[in-house]
């Protein structure tokens, strides 16, 4: 697929799939040994918001990895065709993302999940006050 003269190729994977910076997740590692593959494929990067956000998937204080190897919030059963994702949007924020400069130094093209959220209308985000 091309946009505005840049080739994304013909495969996206999932928005968070590859979690925020096309690493993967840790409880892919093993797979890899199965065959998971992302070569060739274009990174949609796991959706993150303006501020931190808990979402019902915590994740270690100093990474984007889950606390939990097998998150409870993300159901897979294979053998029923069932697969539920209720992560919440849980995150570090944009602004401990963009200060890992991982985004910045990619060479291939990729896309960036983003969603304005707020927990409540009368108190608007970190990005719009000024902090």
């Amino acid at each position: 697929m091309k946009l505005r003269n840049i080739e994304f190729g013909d495969v996206f994977c999932a928005s968070g799939a590859r979690n925020f910076f096309g690493e993967g997740w840790s409880y892919h590692q093993p797979l890899r040994h199965f065959g998971l593959d992302y070569s060739g494929s274009t990174l949609i990067t796991k959706t993150t918001t303006i501020d931190p956000r808990d979402g019902n998937m915590p994740l270690q204080a100093d990474s984007t990895q889950p606390v939990e190897l097998r998150p409870k919030c993300i159901v897979i059963k294979p053998w029923d065709a069932v697969v539920l994702n209720s992560v919440g949007l849980s995150g570090p924020g944009l602004e401990w993302i963009l200060k890992q400069n991982k985004w910045q130094k990619k060479k291939d093209p990729a896309v960036i999940s983003f969603m304005a959220f707020v927990n409540d209308m009368e108190q608007p985000s970190s990005i719009f006050v000024g902090s």
